[in-house]
């Protein structure tokens, strides 16, 4: 693995997600951003460890960390959406209700028809 290309250390990544091997999936991820702080694959790597920590650990504060670690590296990148309806989500189901009723709004200003807009409504966002 130490010596794997970005790209691959990210599809390696993403097959062990697939399989469920949270361990070995987070190990590729972790190595990935370690080694390629600044390639593009780093910010996916952070996307996908936050999806890892939700959906296969249910860890939705460690979920919440990786998604706003994205969202702070790449505002505008392209998992920015997704990336922050599944903070709003993660903060939800973690219990920081004050949290996602702000990422709710933040979500709707940016995203009003976005996928998670039903969630943000339920949260309270106008």
């Amino acid at each position: 693995m130490s010596t794997l290309p970005a790209a691959d250390l990210l599809r390696l990544a993403d097959t062990a997600r697939f399989a469920r091997n949270s361990g070995r999936a987070q190990k590729a991820l972790t190595e990935l951003r370690r080694r390629f702080p600044d390639a593009p694959e780093a910010g996916t790597a952070g996307y996908m460890l936050g999806r890892i920590a939700f959906d296969l650990a249910a860890d939705y504060d460690r979920a919440a960390h990786w998604f706003s670690t994205y969202l702070d590296e790449h505002p505008e990148g392209p998992l920015a959406k997704e990336a922050l309806g599944r903070l709003m989500e993660s903060q939800e189901r973690a219990g920081r209700a004050s949290e996602a009723q702000a990422t709710a709004r933040r979500y709707l200003a940016r995203h009003p028809e976005g996928p998670h807009a039903d969630l943000a409504h339920r949260l309270g966002a106008p």
